[in-house]
């Protein structure tokens, strides 16, 4: 997921704002204004400016903020479902996502899901399992999130269960644990 700059603050110039700026100055500042600021304000608060006086300074630092944590829950979600549906391990799924089972359990019941598998690896070839490990290895140097290493590790090995990546990951190349 790319990350896109924005500036903290907008400059925007409107016509269509001018009255509602000049209400609030005149009521939070009128009466310490001069005579004549005082004048103009009231005759822009009736919509009678000229669509140049202000250049208003907006900070969306706030929604910036509200949209980022929106994107980022609906990326936990699907990375949520995406690794219930390949069969993680509760264990994982909590340090990841800070779930609950019953969560867990309503999607597997909402896709069909299957709990993970016994962590069986035994059939697995020492070649292929070095070959995981390697790719996890590489996946930690790319990836900040746990989550999106472990998304990127079941695209590469999809017919494994995540619980059975996990296991072999957890063993270092000599084979004991890590």
């Amino acid at each position: 997921m790319s990350e896109t700059t924005f500036p903290q603050a907008l400059e925007i110039s409107a016509k269509a704002l001018e009255p509602l700026i000049a209400i609030e100055i005149l009521r939070e500042h009128g009466s310490a204004l001069a005579e004549e600021s005082r004048s103009v304000l009231e005759r822009v608060s009736r919509g009678d400016g000229t669509g140049d006086l202000f250049n208003v300074r907006v900070d969306v630092s706030r929604l910036i903020w509200t949209a980022n944590s929106e994107e980022f829950k609906r990326w936990s979600e699907n990375a949520l479902r995406y690794c219930v549906v390949r069969q993680a391990s509760f264990p994982m799924l909590q340090r990841l996502f800070k779930t609950t089972r019953e969560r867990v359990k309503q999607i597997r019941d909402e896709t069909n899901s299957q709990p993970p598998p016994p962590r069986f690896f035994s059939a697995i070839d020492e070649s292929t399992r070095h070959q995981i490990y390697l790719s996890w290895m590489q996946f930690n140097q790319e990836f900040e999130r746990e989550a999106d290493r472990w998304f990127m590790l079941g695209q590469k090995y999809p017919t494994m269960p995540l619980n059975v990546l996990e296991t072999i990951v957890s063993l270092d190349v000599s084979g004991g644990s890590k």
